[in-house]
Parts: structure tokens; C-alpha cells; sequence
């Protein structure tokens, strides 16, 4: 067991984390009223559907009654914190369209950007240069076997395999994503297999999905429109400007991701301060500013101060609300490292009392709101690890079933993004593949591919790979030399802008210390 005072003193830490990480919730949700006041609209340009606003007034009218919410009785604060977990839902819920819309772009935007980059390579004379195939397929090699384990090994042959043209019978596809599901799922009880299984359905048939197109309607238009696009076909003009619009739709993409993700970091502030259940006087009783900016702002909010007044005072708000912020943050995470330190003398949960490892789970839940993200809470389940694994018979039938439906869907597709689709859902499983069989499919598509410029598009692309998982193919002597443009595959540079459909990551990181996007 761990000494009395040891104890206490990681109660008081876990309770001073609490506090400071509720004034910090209560001042990131002023700073977002703030942001939405002085939103730019052109940021997405479409009607923005009524259950959106909804959830956005529902968020706004719970900052206006926070501080009679929190200074009420037990029930009422349950009740409002039982009401923000639903609309947490629904706000998640109306978002997977949005990830749906990301999943479909990523989709049809590969035949664009390589294109692009097939004519950029022509333009530079690439076919003059010379491409090591033997040195390539050995880098190939040596970067699946550094894999630390063979689940890592697994997913580096998914990322390889989206490089290549995909050229295989259907029924022999179908049978490695049969034996790749198996793989994938040993062990996995029912729930687990058939979340997981809609999950990557969503991902590679995401317009097959419930509510697909309701929300920025226009988005999901444009996106059908492009599944016919042939781009080699294109002149040059008619492929930039294609170029240019997925490029434009990709930003007005994130732009509504940014939209969602501020909704559900206000919802997740909300759920902090019912659940801390700290009244608005203790919370405030430390720093008058935080009781006066909270005023100020829920004036702003109600219109007892008008939206010209408003709009010049949102500067100042927001230079005293950092302010304000600053010191919470760096306190939260001084108590957080030394909490940390203490944890890992005593070694284990188990030795601690009940009474200190209830107080060490309700810090551990406030800090996973305060740094929940929208497209981790995708794919928060909540499985039950205790169920049993599923029957065999069960796991042929949902295979069987979930083959069925992505071969129906697969067969309505235009060739191209027929492929892109199959290759997707391929990479989503580990690949039921040893390294030489993916080796030497990597060494057909090259084979097979046309002419030199898809083959060094192929290189590119599982260069791209190779850098992204930090495997650095290049010898020391290799780094000294001054390169030119291809020489040996190692030589190449990647020259168009969108990595030639790899994933795209989105960063919205600002300097509070809260990605509140």
C-alpha cells in the first residue's frame, strides 16, 4: 500500500487538476462565443442545414444560463448534463457525413493529382533519367521488415499497396479480403466485428451511408459529378482547373471540419463544468476578471450590447481572455506532471485506496473532454472487451454478407474509382499477404504499368510512404551527395503539391494549449 500522505497529496493534485481545467473550460467556451460573433461566412459557402443551428443555439443558450445552471440544485445540473452527452451525439452523429465527404474526395481526387503529376514529370524530362528497379524492390523489402511487430508490418503493406494500380481478378481480391478480415478479427467478439465491419464499410462505400448528401448537399453533388471524370482526357487548362476546384472543395472541407470540431469542444466544456459540478461562485471567486468576461460576453450573446459595439470590443475580450487562460494552462499541466511522477513511484493503481483511484478517474475524464477530438470520437465505441470471441459461423456469415455488399457496390462503379475503392478497403485490413507477395505485386504493376511516367509515379508515391513512416532509404554517403533529379530512384522529388493522393492531415492547432480547432 502507498503511504497516507502520498495519497493526499494525489487527491489534492487530482482535485486542483479538476478545478483549473473547469476555469479553463468556462473560458474556452467565452472565447468561442467570441469566434463564432466574428466568423467569416465565406468559410463555407452553403445554407448551413437547420439540426446544425440547432445544436449551435442549444450550446449558446447553456453559456447564457451556465451561471444559473451551476449555482442551482443537483437536479438541474444532471439534467443539463445528461442533455449536452446528447447533443455530444448528435453532433458526432451529423459529422460522419462530413468524414464521409473527406472519404469520397480522397477517392476521387487520386485520378486528378496523378495526372498532374504525370504531366509535370513529362515536362521535366523525366524519361531521360534512369530508375534502379532492383535497388527500388530492395528498398520495398527492407522497409516492410523494419516493422517492430507484424500488425506494423501489416499496415506498412496496406500504405504500399495503394501506390500500385490495382490488377487482380475480382474473385482472388475478394478471397484476400476474405482471409484479411479473418486475420483482422480473431478473437473479436460480435459487437466488435460488426462495428468494425459498417466502420470500413462507411470509409470505402461512403456514399451506400445512412443521411449521405444532407447536410451541404451541394458538397455531395459536386463530389457524384467527379466519379466519371477521366483526366487524361482533360487539356491542360480543363485538368488545372479540375485541380484547382478539388483543392477549393478540400478547404471548404475543413473549414466545416473546423465548424464541427468548435461545436464539439463547446459541448465537451459544457460536459466538464455539469460534471465537476463547481457552483459559478467558486469558480470564479479567485479572479474577478473570469465572473466579468463571462457578464460581458453573455451580454454580447443575449444583444443587450449591440453587434457594432459588440464586434469592437471582440479584440480586447479576446486579448483578456488569453490572458486570463494562460496562467490555468501552464498550472493544469505542472499538477498533470507531477501527478505523473507520483504514479509512476507508486507503480500501480492497485495500490492505491478506492477513494484516490476514484479521484485519479474523474481527472483522468475531464482531461479526455478537454482534449477529446471529433475524428477520434468517430471511432469511440465503447466495446465491451469482457464479451466472448464471436463463432466461426457467425464470422463466415458477416464476411460473407459484407463481401456481398462491397462487391454490389464495387460493380456500380466507374473503373476508375472501381480500383481506388478496392485498393481502399484492401489497405484498411492487414493484408492476408506474405512480403514476396506483396513484393511481387508491386514488381507486376510495375511491369505492367504503360509508360515510364506512371512507373516513376509509382516510385514517388512509395516514397512518399517511405519518408512518412520515417524509414530513410538513403545510405550516409547518399545524404552527402548533392542529388539531381533522378539519377537512381533514391533521386527522386516529389514535385506536386498533394502528395498524389495520400491522406491528407488536418491541423488546427492554436497557441492556448487546447486544440479547440
Amino acid at each position: 500500500m502507498v503511504d497516507i500522505k502520498t495519497e493526499e497529496r494525489l487527491k489534492k493534485i487530482s482535485a486542483d487538476y479538476v478545478y483549473n481545467e473547469a476555469i479553463g473550460s468556462l473560458l474556452l467556451l467565452l472565447m468561442s462565443q467570441l469566434e463564432d460573433l466574428d466568423r467569416d461566412e465565406n468559410k463555407i459557402p452553403y445554407d448551413i442545414h437547420s439540426d446544425i443551428i440547432e445544436l449551435k443555439n442549444g450550446i449558446k443558450n447553456y453559456t447564457i444560463r451556465l451561471k444559473d445552471i451551476l449555482n442551482g440544485d443537483k437536479d438541474m445540473i444532471k439534467a443539463s448534463l445528461e442533455d449536452c452527452f446528447d447533443i455530444k451525439k448528435d453532433i458526432v452523429k451529423i459529422y460522419e457525413n462530413i468524414y464521409r465527404y473527406f472519404a469520397s474526395w480522397g477517392i476521387y481526387s487520386v485520378p486528378v493529382t496523378d495526372e498532374v503529376a504525370v504531366r509535370k514529370y513529362r515536362e521535366e524530362n523525366v524519361s531521360e533519367k534512369k530508375i534502379e528497379f532492383d535497388m527500388f524492390y530492395n528498398d520495398c523489402v527492407q522497409f516492410l521488415t523494419t516493422a517492430e511487430d507484424p500488425i506494423q508490418q501489416k499496415n506498412f503493406m496496406g500504405q504500399l499497396l495503394k501506390c500500385i494500380p490495382l490488377k487482380m481478378a475480382r474473385d482472388k481480391y475478394f478471397d484476400i479480403i476474405k482471409n484479411s478480415l479473418s486475420i483482422a478479427f480473431n478473437g473479436e467478439s460480435e459487437e466488435a466485428i460488426t462495428i468494425s465491419l459498417k466502420t470500413i464499410e462507411s470509409a470505402c462505400a461512403p456514399e451506400r451511408q445512412e443521411n449521405y448528401g444532407k447536410y451541404f448537399p451541394e458538397i455531395g453533388e459536386w463530389l457524384s459529378e467527379k466519379k466519371n471524370l477521366l483526366p487524361e482526357n482533360l487539356s491542360d487548362v480543363e485538368l488545372d482547373e479540375e485541380y484547382t476546384d478539388f483543392n477549393s472543395v478540400f478547404d471548404t472541407l475543413n473549414n466545416i471540419e473546423d465548424y464541427f470540431s468548435q461545436m464539439f469542444n463547446d459541448i465537451n466544456s459544457l460536459i466538464i463544468l455539469f460534471y465537476t459540478c463547481f457552483t459559478f461562485d467558486e469558480l470564479t471567486e479567485g479572479n474577478f476578471e473570469y465572473s466579468d468576461l463571462y457578464y460581458t460576453v453573455c451580454e454580447i450573446l443575449t444583444g443587450e450590447t449591440d453587434k457594432d459595439t459588440a464586434l469592437a470590443l471582440i479584440d480586447t475580450l479576446n486579448e483578456r481572455l488569453e490572458l486570463a487562460f494562460e496562467p490555468i494552462i501552464d498550472k493544469a499541466n505542472q499538477l498533470s506532471n507531477e501527478e505523473l511522477k507520483i504514479i509512476e513511484k507508486v507503480g500501480s493503481f492497485d495500490n492505491l485506496s478506492e477513494d484516490t483511484a476514484k479521484s485519479i478517474m474523474s481527472h483522468s475524464f475531464v482531461r479526455s473532454m478537454y482534449y477529446g477530438d471529433i475524428n477520434d470520437e468517430l471511432f469511440n465505441f465503447n466495446i465491451d472487451t469482457t464479451l466472448p470471441p464471436a463463432s466461426m459461423e457467425f464470422k463466415n456469415k458477416a464476411f460473407d454478407e459484407f463481401i456481398s455488399t462491397m462487391r454490389t457496390y464495387f460493380g456500380n462503379l466507374p473503373s476508375k474509382v472501381r480500383k481506388l475503392s478496392m485498393q481502399l478497403l484492401l489497405a484498411s485490413l492487414p493484408p492476408a499477404l506474405s512480403v514476396d507477395e506483396v513484393i511481387e505485386m508491386v514488381k507486376s504493376s510495375m511491369e505492367d504499368t504503360k509508360d515510364f511516367e506512371h512507373k516513376v509515379l509509382i516510385v514517388d508515391k512509395c516514397g512518399m510512404v517511405f519518408t512518412d513512416n520515417g524509414y530513410d532509404y538513403r545510405t550516409e554517403e547518399e545524404k552527402d551527395e548533392d542529388w539531381g533529379l533522378m539519377d537512381l530512384h533514391h533521386h527522386h522529388d516529389h514535385h506536386h503539391d498533394c502528395s498524389c493522393g495520400h491522406d491528407h492531415h488536418h491541423h488546427h492547432d492554436c497557441d492556448c494549449g487546447h486544440d479547440h480547432h
